[in-house]
């Protein structure tokens, strides 16, 4: 059994109950705004986390002082009062004060981290989603932590057993960010068993394995540990006796993770990868082929290349960085997944303009090819 097959097994009999789909989209749409919030955390773009990392959207320093003002607060107030101080900041919209109590709380977790544990991250993960983001932001600031990295992976994995929808969906959002990042081979295997878990819980473990994506992509040390898993799953695809259900479930996130965008941005991550890093190209266009000709995943997908050459068009490269886009996917196309392309980008009715160039570069590079031969 491997390590995958090994976490699944571990969730096994785990479902949620009856949801409202309207209120699931809300949700959603804050958490993906929650992960917009990393670009006013540590400094992901230029370094892994590690310890020394610092808030930054507005000045370390500033950040630092209030972290230690929170510390501060812990040793000299009553425990009731700064626990009800907390649950109040939790109750208001997710910003940067929420942020830096999550480091001033991984302070406090440094020489409590039992109580930190008990008082706070258990009973915030299974409560109301502003609470279960304070969660994951404390965990997400332990990961900065040599001395804590290890202890908020745990947390975050004891959340994933038998601890009901609202505490698998923190843990979900907690592995899809730095501590996932700190951890990738861990947080894949247990985000690719959420997907498991019914619907609220799937999604959520979807959308942050497209998160870890874009993180990773942000990060310049970091691996292709994201990229390199699920290329194993879309091959895994073509062996006999596969199920429509695996299928759904592979090519579901591969749409997520095709959909992901620049922390704190709308910039499709598909355009960094061509933009800075082309060498990993040919790997995406495979996942990006696979979710196009599948008729259930292609809308998704198409929608995606078209912001993707939408994103091109004010790019200098951008007719090239096209032309190097259609030459690694359409190869890879069915006939009438290329018709549909070719009726569709670009759409009239999309808001995101896409010039009659980028669009020639995108057909025509691989027409070109096929002439030649």
């Amino acid at each position: 059994m491997d390590h995958c097959q090994h976490a699944e097994t571990a969730l096994a009999g785990n479902s949620s109950s009856d949801f409202d789909p309207a209120a699931m989209d809300r949700e959603i749409e804050l958490i993906d705004q929650f992960y917009d919030q990393l670009s006013t955390s540590p400094d992901v773009a230029s370094s892994q986390p590690g310890p020394g990392s610092r808030p930054a959207s507005r000045s370390s320093a500033f950040q630092l002082e209030l972290a230690l003002d929170l510390l501060n607060r812990f040793r000299q107030e009553p425990p009731t009062s700064f626990r009800d101080w907390l649950s109040d900041l939790a109750d208001r919209p997710f910003g940067e004060a929420q942020i830096v109590a999550g480091y001033g709380l991984a302070a406090v977790a440094r020489g409590a981290l039992d109580h930190v544990r008990a008082d706070y991250l258990t009973p915030w993960s299974g409560r109301d989603l502003g609470h279960r983001l304070m969660a994951v932001t404390v965990l997400w600031a332990m990961a900065d932590d040599e001395l804590l990295a290890n202890e908020a992976l745990s947390i975050a994995i004891s959340w994933t057993r038998q601890s009901g929808p609202e505490r698998a969906v923190t843990a979900a959002i907690a592995l899809g960010g730095p501590l996932g990042l700190r951890h990738p081979t861990e947080a894949l295997r247990w985000l690719w068993a959420l997907t498991l878990r019914d619907e609220p819980v799937s999604r959520v473990a979807s959308l942050a394995i497209g998160q870890l994506f874009a993180l990773e992509i942000e990060c310049q040390r970091a691996r292709n540990d994201v990229a390199r898993f699920l290329l194993r799953k879309v091959r895994s695809l073509t062996k006999q006796g596969t199920t429509t259900l695996e299928q759904n479930r592979v090519l579901s996130v591969v749409d997520s993770v095709l959909e992901a965008t620049k922390l704190g941005a709308r910039m499709p991550t598909a355009a960094m990868v061509l933009r800075s890093r082309p060498g990993n190209f040919e790997s995406f266009a495979e996942m990006w082929a696979t979710a196009l000709n599948s008729v259930p995943h292609r809308r998704r997908a198409v929608v995606a290349l078209h912001l993707t050459l939408a994103a091109l068009a004010d790019d200098a490269r951008g007719v090239e960085l096209a032309a190097q886009l259609g030459t690694a996917i359409l190869p890879r196309l069915t006939a009438r997944t290329i018709e549909v392309l070719d009726l569709t980008l670009p759409d009239p009715q999309r808001t995101e303009a896409i010039s009659a160039e980028v669009i020639t570069a995108f057909f025509g590079a691989w027409q070109l090819v096929v002439g030649a031969l």
